[in-house]
């Protein structure tokens, strides 16, 4: 399976989607947190927990929203957080991918 296709919608993940999932995982490893505590601590349950860290989910605003209240940072601050990642990946990858061609 392609890396960057969405397994559960069949359509290509974009890199704010992926950018997402990586910052879940970074900010819940950087709380010292599983899978299944942030399961507990947000009420979504652990596989959609799974799908979202392996970016085959996209979160929306309510899960985000319990995601950065369990991790202890603002929605903004995630936010800010995966942008940096996406455009650093971005700026890392060969120009036609960065400019959206592959």
């Amino acid at each position: 399976m392609d890396v960057n296709s969405s397994h559960a919608t069949g359509r290509k993940r974009t890199p704010e989607a992926a950018a997402f999932a990586a910052q879940l995982r970074a900010e819940r490893a950087v709380a010292n947190m599983s899978q299944d505590e942030l399961a507990k601590r947000t009420g979504i349950s652990k596989s959609t927990i799974l799908r979202l860290e392996a970016g085959t989910r996209v979160m929306d605003t309510a899960q985000l929203g319990a995601i950065c209240r369990a991790l202890g940072i603002t929605i903004a601050t995630f936010a800010i957080r995966a942008e940096g990642r996406m455009l650093a990946e971005r700026d890392e990858a060969p120009p036609d991918v960065a400019a959206g061609r592959s």
